[in-house]
Formats: C-alpha cells, structure tokens, sequence
C-alpha cells in the first residue's frame, strides 16, 4: 500500500509504524482475516481486516495508545479483550478520494488511521473534514495477492501530499 507520493511506512526501533524517509522503502505486511470476527456485524466482515507482519508471523499492527505498533500475538487463554479489538480494522473503499482507501479503527469507531503531520508516526484520529486529514488519512493498495493463504499488502499507509 502506497500513497500518490509513493511512500509506505517502516517500523522504528520501538516497532512503532511510521511513514518512511525513503519512497522506495516499505514494510510488507499481510492483510489476514479480521482478529475480531467475532465482534463483528455479518455485514462488516467482508471488509475487516487485520495486519500480520510477513517477516514475524506471530506479531500484528496494533493500535496502542492511540499510535500503532506492531505487537505480538498473545496466549490466547491470556489475550486481554483489547488486543483483538486493538488489532482489527474497517477497510473503506473510495473514503475520501475515488481509487484510494481509508482504515477505520474497530475499537475506535469513527476514528482512521493517519500520519501524525510532524512525526510521521501512523494513530487514530477522529475524523476531520479537512483536505489534510483525507490526505493523510488515504492510501492505494500496491499489489494485492489473493492466490495464497493469506493476502499480502506491500508498504504501509502514508499521507497524499507529505
């Protein structure tokens, strides 16, 4: 997933996801099947998904203190309720701008992933009816691979016009 400007996002030395310095450097992770399924409406399913490193098959894109990080996948007779929740998101399809995608956050309704416009860093937000949070707040599938287990997304969310 890349924006106009064609950056994706890395992780820093805190796994934390931030957009990267460098427009042909990304961090691929796979689009897997939605880790809240259970808390989800028929009717959102299909677009609920979650986000598992490829190179760390045990750690997913999760949403903490408002920021994401890429946290590992808990014992599942110990998963606090959060991580399921924290680690799911809504797909929207042309949200903002027409061929281009928008992650609602799924414990936070109404909130969408977006790039913090002086760090660079990926969190939720509410949204905002400005032309920066639909920029930042938008992002394009790059390539998109349906023939294995798992669908893979390359890069990461990153703002239009930073």
């Amino acid at each position: 997933m890349f924006s106009k400007t064609g950056r994706g996002v890395v992780l820093d030395s805190y796994d934390r996801v931030i957009k990267s310095g460098d427009p042909r450097s990304a961090k691929t992770f796979l689009m897997v099947q939605c880790r809240a399924w259970d808390n989800v409406s028929a009717e959102l399913r299909t677009r609920c998904v979650s986000f598992m490193d490829v190179d760390r098959s045990d750690m997913y894109v999760r949403i903490r203190g408002y920021n994401l990080y890429v946290d590992p996948e808990y014992d599942m007779s110990e998963v606090p309720a959060n991580f399921e929740l924290d680690s799911s998101f809504i797909l929207h399809a042309d949200a903002f701008y027409y061929g281009y995608y928008a992650l609602e956050s799924l414990r936070y309704r109404g909130r969408h992933t977006t790039i913090h416009p002086s760090h660079g860093y990926l969190y939720v937000s509410p949204e905002i009816y400005s032309t920066d949070f639909r920029d930042a707040a938008s992002f394009k599938l790059y390539e998109y691979d349906t023939s294995g287990k798992y669908r893979r997304c390359f890069g990461g969310v990153s703002g239009l016009n930073k």
